[in-house]
This record gives structure tokens, sequence and C-alpha cells, in this order.
């Protein structure tokens, strides 16, 4: 936590600045993949969502939501993956994740589908949250599952958001919001509504939301998992406007109204 400024360093009557929410990402890994997939070889944006993009989104709609700053502490990443020689992802993708302070949580696949990603994510981000390590929790998933971790870690104290994502039209593999987990957090923000939205032409938050890759997401090779560090240099101050200000030199303008959905 950051320790308080001592009275002499401040002007009489200045208010001590708000201490920085501590924000944790999680993300289900496979339908990240899905999504960065729509986006690179479907969307006209021909580009994949990047880890960056995704702090700013996270540290504006948590910032916006509960007026306060708010800066991303830790992320982690879940996803299934074969034993083998190919085990782990492309080389890109895994520099892009110690890059960026992402935490890989790998378990091994079984048959055609995953094995326990649901389940090591859902006590990942409530034993966060049970320990106070966390002020507020970002989901970027789909999956109605996850709906009763986000009702027991708000019970917790904890808000619980949603990076959420609607592509019923992708022609390689839809992806549904499933109305169960939007109705379980404090707020979503429609992620896909927003990109495909008028305002998001030339929008910096959407410009900094994406990057082309030199290499594929979808390459794998071996390799064993390496930890990151969990601090994450990233801050977005808060703005009255809901999502109307990120970690960049300009004030921004907010998303459409229908793209910010409160629930729960």
């Amino acid at each position: 936590m950051t320790p308080p400024i001592p009275a002499h360093s401040r002007w009489p009557g200045q208010p001590l600045p708000l201490t920085p929410i501590r924000v944790g990402i999680f993300i289900d890994g496979m339908t990240f993949k899905i999504i960065s997939d729509y986006y690179r070889f479907e969307h006209s944006r021909h580009a994949r969502p990047g880890f960056e993009g995704i702090d700013l989104l996270a540290q504006s709609l948590v910032g916006s939501h509960l007026k306060r700053p708010a800066k991303v502490s830790q992320k982690h990443l879940f996803m299934g993956v074969r034993p083998g020689p190919a085990a782990g992802l492309s080389p890109g993708f895994e520099q892009s994740m110690r890059r960026n302070s992402v935490t890989p949580h790998y378990l091994p696949m079984v048959g055609a589908g995953e094995k326990g990603v649901d389940t090591a994510l859902t006590l990942e981000m409530y034993r966060l949250a049970i320990t106070k390590q966390v002020d507020a929790a970002v989901l970027v998933a789909t999956d109605g599952d996850f709906a009763p971790l986000a009702l027991e870690v708000r019970a917790l104290g904890v808000p619980v958001y949603l990076l959420g994502f609607h592509l019923p039209n992708a022609s390689r593999q839809p992806v549904y919001l499933a109305t169960a987990l939007r109705q379980s957090v404090s707020h979503t923000l429609s992620v896909s509504a927003f990109i495909d939205s008028p305002a998001a032409s030339g929008h910096p938050m959407i410009d900094r939301l994406f990057y082309r890759p030199a290499s594929s997401f979808a390459g794998v090779r071996a390799a064993a998992p390496t930890p990151a560090p969990s601090a994450h240099p990233g801050h977005s101050p808060y703005s009255a406007s809901p999502l109307a200000q990120i970690a960049a030199p300009r004030p921004l303008a907010p998303p459409p109204a229908d793209a910010l959905l409160r629930a729960g």
C-alpha cells in the first residue's frame, strides 16, 4: 500500500491523495485466444487485442465506477495446453505475457477439451479476494459458469467487473456472452459493442487496445510457464465521465452509452 504523505509535505488544506485501487485481471485464455483470432483474421481491424489495452480498459472501468484512481496490480491468464512437444504458446505470445507482467497458469488438456481451467481461475480469484490482495477483480471471460464466482467474490466486499465480448457472427467460432455472467457482476463493459460503434473510429483507447503482432498467437512450442512479477506500472486516473480518461497525455471521449452496461 502507498504510505501516507507526511503533513509537512502538503499545503495547508490540501486533501490527501487517494490510494489507487488494486485491480486484478483474470483471463480465460482459450476465450481470449478465440477473440484475438477473430479480430486478427475476420474483423476489419486485422489486429489483436493486447494486454496493455486490456489494462487501460480495466483501469478506466473500475476507476470511473468507484470514483478512485485504479491501477492493475496483477494479471493472470488460465489456459489448457497439450503435453509433449507442443505444450506452450508461441514465443511471441509468451514474451508479450512476460513484458506485460501476466502470470500464466497452464493446465493439461484432456482429449479435445480443457480440464480444470475454470476451477483454477475460480480458486485464484477467490484466494486473492479473500486475502485482500486485490481491491477489485476484472474478468475477461464469457462463460456463465463464472457467475457464482462473481457473486461470491462480491459477497466478500470486492467488486467484480467484466470486459465482455459478444461475437455471434464470427464465422470461425462464435462467442456468446452469457447473460448469467453479465447479471452477476458489478459492471460490464461491452468491449465488442464499443469497438464496432461509430465513436470507436479514431478513439485513442481503441487504438491502444489493438496491435499487429509479428508472430501468430496460434503457434506453439514446448515451454514451461515462466512466472511474471505481479506489479504493473500502468495507472489510470479517475474521471467523472465513464472511461473518459486513461493513462494517456490527453483526455479521451467516453464510449457510447450502450457499451457500458450496469448489472447486479
